[in-house]
């Protein structure tokens, strides 16, 4: 049986980017941190691999499937950053994104459809497209996350 479009790409950001070749020269940056992220992402393949890079990277991850899940752990927990997929079944990583902004966090927005959303959006955050790569995953959560500062 021929695997979803879904879990293909989802075994694209490891398989196609072994650990090896894709984090290669982030070694040195691999420790235990208490940057806690926020990863918004409801694709059940894709989500626990983003959360595997980013631990390996050293970040605390915290994970929510939908908007609202998000949104109440906006209020009660702190996050370093939100990592939040454009898409999500009760509506969009886009306003989870602002909301974290709104409180001070930084944010990253991740989307295979750039082109569905308005530009003025996408503008007000990083914007990760997809397919995804984990070193380009750990560059820009790690460039955002010096902005903060």
């Amino acid at each position: 049986m021929a695997p979803t479009r879904e879990r293909w790409y989802a075994e694209q950001i490891i398989l196609n980017a072994p650990l090896g070749g894709a984090l290669a020269g982030l070694e040195g940056r691999m420790r235990e941190t208490s940057i806690r992220i926020l990863l918004v992402e409801d694709d059940v393949d894709v989500a626990p691999m983003l959360e595997h890079v980013l631990l390996l990277a050293g970040f605390g991850v915290h994970m929510a499937g939908t908007v609202a899940e998000a949104r109440e752990l906006l209020d009660s927990r702190s996050y370093a950053l939100v990592l939040a997929d454009v898409m999500l079944p009760d509506g969009s990583g886009i306003g989870v994104a602002d909301a974290a902004k709104a409180r001070g966090i930084e944010a990253v927005v991740i989307t295979g459809h750039a082109f569905r959303i308005p530009a003025e959006e996408l503008a007000r955050h990083e914007v990760l497209l997809k397919p995804l790569r984990p070193r380009q995953v750990v560059e820009t959560v790690t460039r955002s996350l010096g902005h903060s500062k």
